[in-house]
């Protein structure tokens, strides 16, 4: 059963992993496809095998201790968040609104 736990696991890395490298090949197609260079395909690629190696050393790290370090890097995790929350401006709309606005985008085509 340990080899099924393991499996799935290596299932769920692999997605997290190829839906990162899709962002990041669509945010050079879109975001710049008249400015990309081989320098910025290669730091991209670059940053992409950072970001897989430190959570792959991360999830072997946090497998290897306690619980409680486990919990601590979630809650770091979840700390690192609230500055963006409190920054957003986020403002009540009514209904109204809200349907409206739909209407029209969905009228236009």
């Amino acid at each position: 059963m340990k080899w099924l736990k393991h499996g799935f696991q290596t299932i769920v890395l692999l997605v997290a992993a190829g839906l990162l490298a899709w962002l990041l090949v669509a945010n050079l197609e879109i975001g710049l496809p008249k400015h990309t260079t081989v320098s910025m395909l290669l730091a991209s690629g670059l940053i992409f095998l950072i970001l897989i190696g430190a959570i792959s050393f991360g999830s072997w790290w946090l497998g290897r201790h306690g619980t409680a370090w486990l919990l601590s890097t979630f809650a770091g995790l979840t700390l690192l968040k609230l500055p963006l929350i409190a920054s957003l401006k986020i403002q009540p709309s009514s209904d109204f609104w809200n349907y409206h606005t739909l209407a029209a985008f969905s009228a236009k085509g």
